[in-house]
């Protein structure tokens, strides 16, 4: 991160935006209900961002562990391990595996692209959705 002129200091109040977040939400069992979306990113957060994605080209596990890492400073997580194999399918991987508090576990999969429309990530997940049915027998 430092190789791209990010900042690696920890930011204040950040773990409970994670919390305060869709996902944290999800995680803590939370209904989502509607959610009032933030105000557009701005320059900051959109040259960041593009550094993140220079990382996510080669080592987007490192970018998925900062996060698996926050879910832990943040409470939502007692730990994750990350790429995990799925049901003894070699080739399917799962970015993070998440072990909640309450002993039960969410498999969490990182879509990392410069732009994505809602279409776009609908089929990244219909794909990913598809991909683990088959790799668990579902279907």
């Amino acid at each position: 991160m430092k190789a791209v002129s990010l900042d690696t200091n920890k930011v204040p109040g950040i773990t409970q935006k994670l919390r305060e977040s869709s996902l944290g939400a999800l995680f803590l069992g939370q209904p989502l209900n509607s959610r009032r979306l933030g105000a557009p990113p701005g320059s900051k957060t959109k040259e960041a961002f593009a550094k993140n994605l220079r990382i996510a080209q080669d080592h987007d596990t490192l970018l998925n562990c900062t996060f698996g890492s926050g879910f832990v400073a943040a409470n939502l997580a007692t730990q994750f391990d990350k790429e995990v194999i799925l049901n003894g399918n070699a080739s399917l991987y799962s970015d993070l595996l998440v072990h909640l508090p309450d002993r039960t576990s969410v498999r969490v999969e990182f879509m990392w692209r410069k732009s994505a429309t809602a279409g776009a990530i609908a089929q990244y997940v219909l794909e990913k959705l598809n991909l683990y049915g088959k790799a668990l027998s579902y279907f």
